[in-house]
């Protein structure tokens, strides 16, 4: 954020400023869920091009709390362990038909197999009460394949759905309380 100028960006991410000749002020680089190296430069009397002025964004956490930003599973066996502290739940996240309607904590992944098969998720291990769903379609208009709440034993879910070659397929972890005990 800067005030003064213009900013334009690639189709590479990458942003230029545009500022009037003798600009002085600060730029400092923000988006949700990024941090930024450094975190602001200052300048005086701005004359004439400045280049090589870089920043790292760096990721602040895990991005999969939103239905439009899953976790990509490339392939199987797949094992993820995280804390879900902080995450949210999204208007638009599904009802569950196997627990009484929409949950807490979402996290989403995303799996396309190159093969017929069987898949297998569960949450055993969590340290609280969870559910999950696999799903197929686009945000908006879900079409449920599977759902299980305690199927893992010790309030953990275990589903296992056929899935088809090719298709896209949308896990959703959550959790069954919106304060549970743990968070991973």
């Amino acid at each position: 954020t800067y005030s003064g100028g213009s900013t334009t960006a690639d189709a590479s991410g990458d942003y230029s400023f545009t500022v009037s000749s003798g600009w002085t002020g600060t730029v400092t680089p923000s988006k949700a869920g990024y941090v930024f190296t450094p975190t602001s430069r200052s300048y005086t009397n701005v004359n004439a091009n400045v280049t090589g002025q870089d920043y790292t964004a760096t990721v602040t956490g895990t991005t999969n709390d939103d239905f439009g930003t899953p976790i990509i599973i490339s392939s199987t066996p797949y094992t993820n362990t995280q804390s879900v502290a902080g995450y949210t739940t999204a208007s638009d996240d599904p009802t569950l038909t196997c627990s009484s309607g929409q949950k807490y904590l979402t996290a989403w992944y995303q799996y396309t197999p190159s093969q017929n098969k069987t898949l297998t998720v569960d949450t055993i291990g969590s340290d609280f009460d969870t559910v999950l769903a696999v799903w197929t379609g686009t945000r908006g208009s879900l079409t449920l394949v599977g759902c299980d709440d305690d199927g893992g034993g010790s309030l953990t879910s275990k589903l296992s759905v056929s899935v088809t070659a090719g298709t896209t397929y949308y896990i959703e972890a959550v959790s069954y309380s919106a304060s549970p005990l743990g968070t991973s």
